[in-house]
């Protein structure tokens, strides 16, 4: 840490939330960080104009017709973080895409409970086996 007045570089010893500079004797807060999630919905539409605290304070006709609108392609979202949060979503975002592929194996379709891998599998292998038995197979 280095002390704003003095300038000095000091490992900080917090007691009770402050610590102090060895050099000049500056009291000096700790710095907390944190990540707030919120949410604001601000809705302008048929000449009328609302703000929501979420989606679900929103009246019904109007949540209806968000929520279309919000599925669609032209929708998106905003993030407003500093450097702090930025790193943290990065964090959360690199975590999601590493956790992807097994959410993408387990959502496979099933038929009588075996994934499309193994019907193929069985396929192949009964097929491959029909071609052996009629190849090589005695002719009477």
């Amino acid at each position: 840490m280095v002390c704003p007045r003095c300038q000095f570089e000091f490992a900080p010893l917090f007691e009770h939330g402050e610590a102090g500079c060895p050099d000049c004797g500056l009291r000096i807060a700790r710095r907390v960080s944190g990540v707030v999630r919120t949410s604001a919905v601000m809705i302008a539409a048929r000449g009328k104009s609302g703000f929501y605290r979420s989606v679900q304070d929103v009246p019904e006709p109007l949540r209806t017709e968000l929520l279309e609108v919000t599925a669609s392609r032209n929708a998106g979202t905003i993030v407003i973080a500093d450097k702090a949060g930025r790193e943290r979503l990065e964090l959360e975002r690199s975590m999601a895409r590493q956790k992807a592929p097994a959410q993408v194996l387990a959502k496979q379709p099933e038929f009588l409970g075996l994934s499309w891998v193994v019907w193929a599998g069985i396929c192949l292998a009964t097929g491959v086996a029909a071609i052996l038995l009629a190849l090589f197979s005695p002719r009477w």
